[in-house]
């Protein structure tokens, strides 16, 4: 096993610039989690995040849940929108980017659907509703409708060309090329995942087939040369919370069958990175580098965005690093490795490591997947989601229905999904339309899905957990 890794020590530096331009064509963005705390832990961490997103040219941000503590918001007009998301990251010019958002438990123990209902509210000029904004470039608009929060659904894919700027292609189907390779996120919603949450039955089953679906388009796609997934919760972790049992029964075999190359997530406060492979012996305390020549899946904990804590004991048997304070962690794609840095809120570089791609083998078709993906009968899903249904329905449905259609009508005069279509900004056909398809459906965004619609109850309030 020694083999399999190579140790390189490193002095820890007192600033978060790391001298070297990235290999290109690369793809470069920053992850926070439980980022929601508005305090001077946070701000801390938004000035050394806009620091580092400025150095890599950062193309967009991964907003990693627990994004509004303690209750989530009460709607897209509740003041912590401002004073927790646009006054601490919007000053900071290098973090006008894209923020792929998933929902924590407790945006959850608020009305998440809110968290949603943002991605289709943020302003725009009333000249926009005369053309179709899904044909615009994300930079173009974004710039024009002020949007950066980014959360079409509860789960959604989106997918990023690696190239020399690092930044979106414009759409033109002449610079797609046979060796040109993208990297495909893709959010899930681990709340959901949560057998547990039995009035969440039908979107639970919905979720984990979807998931599925996504993985194998991904693996399947000769142009797909990274799969990285996200949620709040941890699959393995040191912290406080524990290893989460559902999405170790549920989840972790889609991403070990898919041959997924990094799960990243919060929850635990704290940075932490843990692997498949791990060294025979504990990395010395003067050890701030490793790079690994061997494929996994690779876990990283980042939920230290505006909350702190102190790791559990013993360590997880799959831990190489962690660091129990505030930080966030900065990723460099290229088309041979990812490099991940773990930075602290005063800029410090605490830690690097370097994975190799992942050379995909043959995947089981989604159809072979039963016993991994456990259905859900229908008669139950139906019964739950109908009770459900109804609670939503006396709380405003209709309201969003009508909100829908409005946005529909002005927003946009074209799709309104989720996927990677906006991102990769190819509107039209394109020669890898073929290998693409399971990226350019609606359903990319679940949008066949139910949305949730969610109040904070008492029954939720009891079941809170810390974090």
């Amino acid at each position: 096993m020694a083999a399999l890794f190579t140790m390189l020590a490193a002095t820890v530096v007192a600033s978060a610039a790391v001298s070297g331009a990235a290999e290109s064509p690369s793809l470069t963005f920053v992850s926070l989690g439980d980022w929601g705390k508005l305090g001077t832990g946070q701000r801390n961490v938004a000035k050394q995040m806009g620091i580092e997103a400025q150095r890599l040219k950062a193309s967009f941000v991964l907003a990693i849940g627990d994004n509004f503590y303690e209750h989530g918001v009460r709607s897209v007009n509740d003041p912590l929108w401002q004073t927790t998301y646009h006054d601490v990251y919007g000053p900071i010019d290098s973090l006008q980017v894209p923020f792929y958002a998933v929902l924590g438990n407790h945006d959850w123990y608020g009305n998440a659907s809110a968290q949603i209902d943002y991605h289709y509210r943020e302003p725009k000029p009333e000249w926009l509703s005369r053309i179709t904004l899904a044909s615009l470039p994300f930079p173009l608009y974004a710039a024009a409708t002020g949007r950066r929060w980014w959360m079409p659904h509860n789960w959604y894919s989106v997918a990023y060309p690696l190239t020399s700027e690092g930044q979106p292609m414009t759409g033109d189907s002449s610079e797609a090329t046979e060796e040109q390779q993208y990297a495909v996120f893709v959010f899930i919603d681990t709340w959901v995942a949560d057998p547990s949450n039995r009035q969440l039955a039908a979107m639970r089953h919905e979720q984990l087939h979807w998931l599925a679906k996504t993985l194998h388009g991904a693996a399947t796609d000769p142009h797909v040369g990274w799969i990285i997934v996200v949620g709040h919760y941890p699959i393995y972790t040191s912290g406080q919370h524990g290893d989460t049992d559902f999405l170790v029964s549920d989840v972790l075999p889609l991403l070990k069958e898919y041959q997924v190359d990094a799960y990243l997530c919060g929850h635990d406060h704290d940075l932490e990175l843990l692997s498949e492979h791990t060294p025979e012996q504990p990395l010395p305390k003067n050890v701030t580098e490793l790079t690994s020549d061997t494929e996994g899946v690779t876990f990283v904990v980042t939920g230290a965005g505006g909350k702190k804590r102190s790791f559990s004991k013993p360590l997880h048997k799959q831990h190489i690093y962690g660091w129990p304070s505030y930080g966030f962690t900065s990723h460099v794609l290229t088309s041979s490795q990812m490099t991940t840095h773990f930075i602290s809120s005063d800029g410090s570089l605490l830690f690097t490591y370097t994975q190799p791609r992942r050379i995909r083998t043959a995947v089981k078709e989604e159809s072979e997947l039963a016993p991994l993906i456990e259905d859900t009968p229908a008669s139950e899903a139906k019964e739950v989601w109908a009770q459900w249904q109804w609670v939503a329905g006396a709380a405003g449905m209709g309201g969003l229905l009508a909100g829908a259609a409005v946005t529909w009508a002005v927003l946009f005069s074209g799709r309104k999904c989720g996927g990677w279509q906006r991102v990769a900004d190819e509107p039209s056909p394109s020669p890898m339309d073929a290998s693409r398809a399971p990226f350019d459906e609606c359903t990319d965004a679940g949008a066949d899905a139910p949305k949730t619609r969610h109040t904070d109850t008492d029954a939720n309030k009891s079941r809170a957990q810390a974090g």
